[in-house]
């Protein structure tokens, strides 16, 4: 695997951002988080999805130069249109929002949809806590990306539904949690080279390799010091989301 310092390979996806249409501020935004994931030993959420999101407007399913917007609101509420846009952008917007009201009331709830793929929640709730709030943040997936069987069922009919929370202790180390509700990760599989499709339909045993390779590619989390104490990946594709934030 090619070894790459990450202000060049940041340069790189914004630029190929910007080339799809998207402004220069909104770029350079998902090309930091991009990667910021890798950094933090996330490729499944890094600039292995730059790809997918080219993708993603040649199939006319984001807008690269789509502006979220304010659709409803109330003293401590909000709906968010990201208008197809790109997810990192949409969800930025959506957090701004909800802590702008929770700093004028202390609590504050915020819904956004027409968004796509928004990454690691954490880079979200981290923008929160960095405000001194408490922040959680849920997506659904709108129904997309079915890759999870109920409970004793064999057939996926769940997204992964991950969550996230992220709040300031008092010391120099907040708190920070993002999960998925699945034993693994969308894109942990995506990433270690196995066809997701092939899934559909079998058991944990049946591909008790595939969690083999999740939990070996976990243990390969580069040592770089973190401002979060708890952190485990999940997969985001935010068709809906909802945001949450409060302040003392």
């Amino acid at each position: 695997m090619p070894t790459l310092r990450p202000e060049p390979l940041e340069q790189l996806a914004r630029d190929v951002f910007q080339g799809i249409g998207v402004p220069p501020a909104g770029a350079a935004w998902m090309a930091t988080l991009l990667v910021r994931a890798n950094l933090r030993g996330h490729d499944s959420h890094g600039v292995i999805r730059v790809p997918q999101y080219v993708a993603s407007w040649k199939k006319g399913e984001s807008d690269p130069k789509a502006e979220p917007i304010v659709v409803q609101a109330g003293p401590a509420t909000a709906l968010v249109d990201g208008k197809k846009g790109f997810g990192q952008i949409v969800a930025k917007r959506g957090m701004e929002v909800a802590m702008e009201k929770a700093a004028a009331i202390g609590i504050a709830g915020v819904g956004v949809y027409n968004s796509n793929h928004i990454g690691r929640l954490a880079d979200y709730t981290e923008m929160a806590q960095e405000r001194d709030m408490l922040a959680m943040l849920f997506v659904n997936a709108g129904g997309a990306g079915q890759r999870m069987a109920p409970w004793g069922g064999r057939e996926p009919r769940l997204s992964t539904n991950p969550l996230a929370f992220a709040c300031p202790t008092g010391g120099p180390v907040p708190i920070s949690f993002d999960v998925a509700t699945t034993v693994a990760a969308e894109g942990k599989v995506f990433s270690s080279g196995h066809d997701l499709s092939e899934m559909v339909g079998k058991t944990i045993n049946d591909y008790r390799k595939v969690f083999d390779v999740c939990t070996q590619m976990m243990t390969r989390i580069q040592s770089i010091p973190q401002p979060v104490i708890a952190e485990v990946q999940g997969m985001a594709t935010a068709a809906g989301c909802q945001l949450v934030a409060t302040c003392d």
